[in-house]
């Protein structure tokens, strides 16, 4: 719920594509990228990112879920987007579980998951780590905020 509040005010309807366009927007209550969501925009964002051939993967068919076929298809889903989050954000609980026993560092850790990838969970109190750029918090402040709406 902390990410919901967070992330798009709870809107489950929110789309942003000023980080990477209208092909990759971030979409719904948990601001997920569409390229995390459907394998074949995994993919274009893989190739588009490289230039190099790529192959496709989703946080759906990882999980065992089906994928959406279109951005409006997920947006129109409310029990869809909770599901796919609970699953994911469970995944980087446990992750950040492995490395302490503190429930605020544990949230923050997968809060900074959340918001660059499981890669910057080691990020999660970093003031000098820039999130989405101009107009964004920074990490620390990313997860502090999650961390005050848990």
């Amino acid at each position: 719920k902390a990410i919901g509040l967070q992330e798009s005010n709870n809107k489950y309807d929110a789309y942003n594509d000023e980080a990477y366009g209208p092909d990759f927007p971030a979409l719904g209550k948990y601001q997920i990228m569409w390229f995390n969501l459907n394998s074949a925009a995994n993919k274009a964002f893989k190739e588009r990112q490289t230039g190099q051939p790529a192959t496709g993967t989703s946080w759906a068919r990882e999980l065992g879920m089906p994928e959406k076929p279109n951005m409006n298809s997920f947006l129109r889903d409310k029990m869809y987007q909770e599901r796919i989050v609970n699953k994911k954000f469970d995944q980087y609980i446990q992750m950040a579980a492995k490395q302490s026993d503190d429930l605020e560092t544990i949230i923050r850790m997968a809060a900074a998951a959340w918001y660059g990838g499981p890669d910057k969970m080691k990020y999660w109190d970093d003031p000098t780590y820039k999130g989405g750029g101009e107009g964004h918090p920074n990490m620390q402040e990313y997860t502090k905020e999650v961390w005050s709406r848990y």
